[in-house]
């Protein structure tokens, strides 16, 4: 009977634990898949601060000299692809020096969640840009003053596990103009607590038919 408990014991803890990734920060995009907010069903064109997005996430917004943001269409300013729909949500500037950050505060809190920066590092002047979650981690800092110019027209996805997320900010930074762009707010799908309890009572059926 120990033998059959221990045996259990170690099957809900590997059920327990396949869903983690095992760090804190990722580029790896392919568990990410339940999507929290894909700015697809928001109206195009410039949205005010605060803003709350059709999914329920809230956006606060402050900027200077000429700095705003938009929900966007993929056919607009930006070369970059989307990863996901036609929409996504912008951070323009058409005049520096400028500076802008954004709040964005999902409408539950996560334990992971990842988004798609588009299209950093084709403006005017070099740009500095920082998104940090609501933890406190950096998920992205660059500065192209001191780090060099970033690849213009790409996307990066970065994932973020294994904490208690409200949301993230946005910082950006530049003597002249530039555009940057989020897509596809995700977050790794969990398995319930009745499909874990399932799975466990299937294996102790099991390991009793062998006994």
């Amino acid at each position: 009977m120990k033998k059959s408990l221990l045996k259990v014991g170690l099957i809900s803890s590997l059920l327990l634990s396949s869903n983690a990734l095992g760090q804190t920060l990722t580029s790896n995009s392919a568990l990410f898949t339940k999507m929290v907010d894909s700015f697809e069903d928001d109206a195009t064109g410039n949205i005010a601060s605060p803003y709350t997005t059709d999914e329920g996430g809230t956006i606060t917004f402050t900027a200077t000299n000429g700095a705003y943001q938009q929900i966007y269409s993929a056919a607009n300013y930006f070369a970059a692809p989307l990863v996901d729909g036609v929409q996504a949500w912008a951070l323009r500037a058409v005049a520096g020096p400028f500076s802008h950050k954004a709040d964005y505060t999902f409408a539950n809190s996560l334990t992971n969640f990842g988004l798609t920066l588009i299209d950093f590092g084709d403006g005017t002047s070099p740009s500095a840009v920082k998104i940090t979650a609501s933890d406190g981690t950096v998920m992205f800092q660059h500065d192209e003053a001191v780090d060099g110019s970033y690849p213009g027209n790409t996307n990066v996805f970065l994932g973020i596990t294994g904490g208690s997320f409200t949301g993230f900010t946005i910082e950006q930074s530049s003597a002249g103009s530039d555009n940057i762009a989020i897509d596809a707010i995700v977050t790794i799908p969990e398995p319930s607590s009745l499909a874990l309890v399932g799975l466990t009572c299937m294996g102790l059926i099991g390991f009793r038919k062998r006994q």
